[in-house]
């Protein structure tokens, strides 16, 4: 099935799910998912269609939209000191910022950045 400006407009029977992408770095993540989704979207004619999803169905589509919206492009930290746990997106991430709680850079944070930094270079955008 191919989705053009694919838009959830209602969802229902939210849960908490871990997922892994194979564009982002770190393995699986937390997210909060919905078990049922109506989904609008267009079609290579230019016709707009709208299905109500549930189950693994409604799951893939809801991390595909995220990757249209740029949802995805966060990642789960835990502060190896005080153990909280925050989300941010991997581009607000810079140097010398630490957990929001006790302020402090892990060594699981930092690797993190290494392997995001590399990441970068090796696709070409450093």
């Amino acid at each position: 099935m191919v989705m053009f400006n694919p838009e959830i407009i209602k969802k229902s029977g939210p849960y908490d799910a871990e997922e892994g992408c194979l564009s982002l770095l770190g393995g699986p993540r937390k997210c909060k998912r919905y078990q049922t989704i109506k989904v609008q979207w267009q079609t290579a004619e230019f016709q707009t269609r709208i299905k109500t999803f549930s189950g693994f169905s409604a799951q893939i589509i809801q991390h595909e939209v995220d990757h249209c919206d740029g949802s995805n492009e966060y990642i789960w930290w835990k502060c190896a000191l005080c153990k909280n746990e925050w989300k941010s997106r991997i581009a607000d991430r810079t140097r010398g910022r630490g957990c929001p709680a006790c302020g402090s850079v892990s060594r699981k944070e930092s690797r993190r950045k290494t392997l995001i930094k590399k990441r970068k270079v090796n696709s070409g955008e450093i």
